[in-house]
C-alpha cells in the first residue's frame, strides 16, 4: 500500500494522498482497503473514506456486516474505479464514481467525465461508426410511428405527428420500473405537442435526446411519451406496430443501468452532487469481434426482449440483424419453428411490470413471424405445428414453477404458456428425434379470439378441442425433500409431473359433484398435500418408446371443459388401448 510522509499527511486518513490538496497531484494510485478499516476511518475526518462508504451503502446496503477487501483506482482527470473482487470486469463488481457533466470536480482525483462510458457508447468513434456503416445505416421505415418527439436543437422538444412515412428516428428501450414516469395522457396531449420543457423530463430522456441530436436525427420515439397511456384503443394499435418501430429505428438507445448519487462537501462547506453507477460488461474482448453481450436490470424485462431482435440496431456496440421477414427464405420452416420456440424459452424468463402484457410484448416478434410460419397465430402458439407447440413445461433447472407468480384474472387459455408467469422450456430434440415424433391425437378445432386491435396481442378467450388417449390417474402431492407432483397408476411406475404452477386441490359445496378437482394455484396460496384424480392426455410418442403427455382437470368455471395442469412423460405402456376421447381444452 503507498505511504506519504506525516507532513505531506497532515491528520489526513491513512489510505489515501491528500486528494482535495491543489498543490500535490498524483498521476495515479490503486488502493485495496478492507472494509472494517474503511468503517473504522470514516469515524474520523476523512471526507474521501465518507464519501466512498456513502457510496457503498447506495450499491450495497449491507457492506458494513461483510468482510471483504475493494480496489480504488484513482487517476487524476478520470473517474473513480471502485471493484469488489477481481478486477476483470466479467469476474467482479466495478462501480464508478464520477460527477455529472458541467460540474466542478471536489478534487483532482475525480472528474466530470466517465471514461468507462465513453470507451463504449459515448465514444466519439462510437457516433462515427453509427453515422457512416454502411452495412446497417439504411433503416426499414415500414411501420413508422404515428407519434414522435421533434428532438430540434432551436426549441423544447414537442410531440408530433409525422407528415409521412420514411422519417429517420431514434428508439429508446428502457425500463419503466414502478415510480413515476413522465408520460401522455389525454389530458396532456395538447400541452405536449406544444412543447416539453426541458426540466420536466427525466434524465434519461435529456441523455436520449441529447444522443440523439448529436447524431444528427431530429426524431425521438420514447414509448411512455408516444403512445397515449390512457387509451388503451391507441396503445393496441401502437404495440402492434412494434416490429416496424424498432425494426425501422435508426438505433435504438438501450438503457442498461442506474446511477444513485451522493452528496461530498469541502472544508468549506460547499456541496457537490457526486453519481454512482455499476459498470455493466456488454462487450466481451473487442479483438475477438465478438457481439455485444447486453446485461442488466432491462435485459430481465419481458419487453426488451423483442426490442433488442428487432432493432435493426443498438448503441451498445453495432448489433446488425437481418430484416426477420427472410426467415422463411433463409432457413426451414423446421428451423424457423426451433428458433421460435427459443425465443419464447428465453422470453418467459424475463419479468412483466403489468401481468397482461405478456403477450402484447412479445407481439412485435409473433407478427415476423406469422409471415414466415404462414399460420394461423393463437395466443402464443401456431396452428400448424400445434402437437410440438402444446409441449412446453416448467424444468428443474429454472425457477420453481410453485414460486411463480399467480395471475388474479384471465390472460390466455390454459394450453397456452401465455396463461402463467412460470419459467418454461421446450423438449430437447434433435432433428432425428423431431422426424421420429408421431402424435398422439388430433386438433378438431383450435382458437383464440383477440380482445383488441392487435391480432397477436391480448386474447379474451381460447379453445381447443382434439380427440386423443385419455386415461384416469391419482396425483399426489408430497413434501418429503422436496415439494413435488407425481401420477400413479395401478401396476405401473409412478411418473414426475412438471406443473405448470402451484397446484391445490378444492372441493366446491355448491357444485352437483362432491367430487374434489386440482387447479392451478392463486396468489396467497401456499403447497399442500393432494391425493386427487386428475385426466391424462397423449400428445405425442417418441420412437415407440416414450410419450409426451398433458395434466387435466375438469373446469370449474366452463362447464363440459378441461384446463391443462401440467406436463409428463411416460413409457408407452401407460397410455397402452386407453380409448380415444374428444375433449375441449379452455
Amino acid at each position: 500500500m503507498p505511504t506519504t510522509s506525516p507532513s505531506a499527511r497532515s491528520k489526513k486518513c491513512k489510505f489515501v494522498y491528500d486528494a482535495e490538496s491543489k498543490a500535490r497531484r498524483t498521476a495515479s494510485l490503486i488502493l485495496t482497503i478492507d472494509f472494517l478499516e474503511l468503517i473504522t476511518s470514516c469515524r474520523g475526518t476523512c471526507r474521501f473514506c465518507k464519501l466512498i462508504s456513502k457510496a457503498l451503502t447506495h450499491l450495497l446496503p449491507d457492506w458494513r456486516r461483510q468482510r471483504k477487501r475493494f480496489c480504488l483506482e484513482l487517476e487524476d482527470g478520470k473517474s473513480i474505479m471502485l471493484s469488489i473482487g477481481p478486477r476483470k470486469v466479467q469476474d467482479s463488481f466495478v462501480y464508478e464514481i464520477y460527477v455529472p457533466a458541467g460540474t466542478r470536480p471536489p478534487w483532482s482525483a475525480i472528474s466530470s467525465t466517465t471514461v468507462d462510458v465513453a470507451k463504449h457508447s459515448g465514444a466519439d468513434k462510437c457516433f462515427d461508426f453509427i453515422q457512416q456503416h454502411s452495412k446497417c445505416r439504411a433503416s426499414h421505415n415500414s411501420e413508422c410511428p404515428s407519434r414522435l418527439i421533434d428532438v430540434s436543437k432551436d426549441r423544447e422538444p414537442r410531440l408530433c405527428s409525422p407528415a409521412t412515412g420514411g422519417v429517420q428516428y431514434v428508439a429508446l428501450s428502457h425500463c419503466w420500473g414502478k415510480g413515476p414516469l413522465l408520460r401522455t395522457h389525454s389530458g396532456n396531449l395538447g400541452k405536449s405537442s406544444s412543447g416539453i420543457a426541458w426540466e420536466a423530463l427525466p434524465q434519461l430522456f435529456q441523455d436520449a435526446i441529447t444522443i440523439t441530436r448529436r447524431l444528427g436525427v431530429r426524431y425521438l420515439w420514447i414509448d411512455s411519451l408516444c403512445i397515449i397511456q390512457d387509451s388503451k384503443r391507441d396503445w393496441e394499435i401502437e404495440s402492434a406496430k412494434m416490429s416496424g418501430i424498432y425494426e425501422g429505428s435508426f438505433v435504438t438507445i438501450a438503457a442498461t443501468t442506474y446511477v444513485s448519487h451522493v452528496e461530498y462537501q469541502n472544508t468549506r462547506g460547499k456541496s457537490t452532487t457526486v453519481k454512482v453507477r455499476k459498470v455493466i460488461p456488454h462487450h466481451p474482448n473487442a479483438c475477438e469481434k465478438l457481439p455485444a453481450q447486453p446485461q442488466g436490470a432491462p435485459m430481465r424485462r419481458a419487453w426488451v426482449l423483442q426490442e433488442h431482435v428487432l432493432c435493426s440496431r443498438s448503441s451498445f456496440r453495432c448489433e446488425c440483424h437481418p430484416r426477420p421477414t427472410k426467415l422463411s427464405s433463409q432457413i426451414s420452416i423446421q428451423r424457423v419453428q426451433k428458433v421460435w420456440q427459443t425465443l419464447v424459452a428465453q422470453y418467459t424468463l424475463r419479468r412483466l411490470t403489468f401481468p397482461a402484457d405478456k403477450l402484447p410484448a412479445f407481439s412485435g416478434i409473433a407478427g415476423k413471424f406469422a409471415d414466415a410460419l404462414r399460420s394461423e397465430y393463437v395466443a402464443g402458439l401456431w396452428k400448424e405445428n400445434l402437437v410440438e407447440e402444446l409441449l412446453w413445461s416448467s424444468q428443474p433447472h429454472l425457477e420453481s414453477a410453485l414460486s411463480a407468480s399467480r395471475l388474479s384474472e384471465y390472460r390466455a387459455p390454459s394450453f397456452s404458456w401465455a396463461s402463467v408467469d412460470t419459467q418454461i422450456a421446450y423438449q430437447e430434440m434433435s432433428e432425428e428425434e423431431r422426424s421420429q415424433l408421431t402424435p398422439c391425437l388430433a386438433i378438431i378445432k383450435v382458437s383464440s379470439h383477440p380482445s383488441g386491435a392487435n391480432m397477436h396481442g391480448e386474447v379474451s378467450s381460447g379453445h381447443l378441442k382434439v380427440c386423443g388417449p385419455l386415461v384416469d390417474a391419482v396425483m399426489v402431492a408430497t413434501q418429503a425433500k422436496a415439494q413435488t407432483y407425481s401420477l400413479r397408476r395401478p401396476g405401473l411406475k409412478s411418473v414426475e409431473v412438471f406443473p405448470d404452477s402451484l397446484l391445490v386441490a378444492e372441493c366446491r359445496d355448491d357444485t352437483q359433484s362432491d367430487q374434489t378437482r386440482v387447479r392451478r394455484g392463486k396468489a396467497g396460496e401456499v403447497f399442500g398435500p393432494i391425493r386427487c384424480v386428475v385426466e391424462c392426455l397423449a400428445v405425442a410418442s417418441q420412437s415407440h418408446e416414450w410419450t409426451y403427455g398433458l395434466v387435466l382437470t375438469r373446469s370449474w368455471e366452463q362447464s363440459g371443459c378441461h384446463e391443462r395442469l401440467g406436463f409428463f412423460t411416460c413409457a408407452n405402456e401407460w397410455f397402452q388401448g386407453a380409448p380415444k376421447q374428444e375433449l375441449e381444452i379452455v
